[in-house]
């Protein structure tokens, strides 16, 4: 369905009915119109066209994109809910790795508006199973998935990684592989480009949640000048503020120790793994935090992955 909204979308682009087609998009993104989250999020995936991005085909210059959307009322209004709603709302309502695939999506338009003051997240309620839900609960869903997101994402791209690693350093070794009969290389050579095919798609999305993690952690204005602190307040509640910790303690680690050799692959490139800028997130988060006492708090509380040189040995890294 996407693909046919991108083409209503590419039609009106010389006409003068961009502006309507905007409102009834980002309408169509409220769970009161579409109970759908599949649509929704399809929907949004659609809207991509709006934003400026390295992939985009669009001809249309992108001042023109721009100012569509950040002139659009109803955008401005309720954009930032429906992303924060579809994010949240999709979790049950797709395929497990469809999920990540929508909320890549989800990612490049939040990150667009994010810094955007113009941009609400307007205090709206909604109605779940006859009671009303505010934004403040919605955030807090969205926030604890979005962890558990990074968590998950994380995990299983550096595994892969590991993985990859063991199969090349098969291959290097002349004598070993040589003894391999020609149907189990071909199974393992197989087996090597699924792996690096689901840690590209892994690194990808890894890196763009804990991007998102960065970016809203920022001493900054986000949508509708929400402050800083109401924003990352959210993030170190005692429900979710251990996971947070426990999950940057531990991938800070993984990625500075002396054992990270064992995700240094072939060709970083070819699986989109890029230590250096997701170790920057990571280290950003932790900067952005600084102040907020419960993250500092819980930090030395991690008995599985902080220990006292931690931070030490990050540094040169940095």
């Amino acid at each position: 369905m996407s693909d046919i909204l991108r083409r209503v979308i590419w039609r009106t682009f010389l006409s003068d009915n961009l502006d309507h087609v905007i409102s009834f998009l980002v309408m169509y993104c409220n769970k009161t119109w579409v109970p759908n989250p599949h649509t929704r999020a399809e929907i949004v995936e659609a809207m991509t066209v709006f934003i400026p991005n390295e992939r985009s085909k669009s001809t249309t210059p992108t001042a023109n994109r721009e100012v569509a959307l950040c002139a659009n009322v109803i955008a401005k209004e309720r954009l930032g809910t429906a992303l924060v709603s579809v994010f949240v709302d999709i979790e049950h309502a797709a395929p497990f790795d469809h999920k990540f695939q929508y909320r890549y999506h989800i990612f490049e338009i939040l990150q667009y508006i994010w810094p955007r003051p113009s941009f609400n997240l307007p205090k709206l309620t909604f109605e779940v199973k006859g009671r009303e839900e505010d934004t403040t609960v919605l955030f807090t869903k969205f926030i604890k998935l979005l962890m558990n997101d990074a968590n998950f994402l994380l995990d299983e791209a550096l595994h892969n990684l590991e993985e990859i690693k063991k199969l090349q350093m098969l291959q290097e070794d002349g004598e070993e592989w040589g003894q391999l009969d020609e149907p189990t290389r071909q199974s393992k050579l197989k087996t090597l480009a699924e792996l690096k095919r689901m840690c590209t798609s892994h690194n990808l999305l890894a890196y763009e949640t804990v991007n998102c993690i960065r970016y809203m952690t920022t001493r900054s204005q986000g949508m509708g000048g929400a402050s800083h602190k109401s924003v990352t307040y959210a993030f170190v509640t005692p429900l979710l503020v251990d996971t947070l910790v426990t999950m940057l303690n531990y991938y800070l680690k993984e990625l500075v120790s002396t054992s990270q050799t064992k995700y240094r692959v072939r060709n970083l490139e070819e699986v989109k793994f890029n230590p250096g800028a997701l170790l920057q997130a990571i280290v950003a988060i932790y900067i952005n935090l600084r102040h907020e006492e419960m993250f500092i708090c819980a930090i030395p509380r991690d008995g599985r992955s902080y220990h006292a040189t931690l931070f030490s040995e990050t540094a040169p890294h940095w």
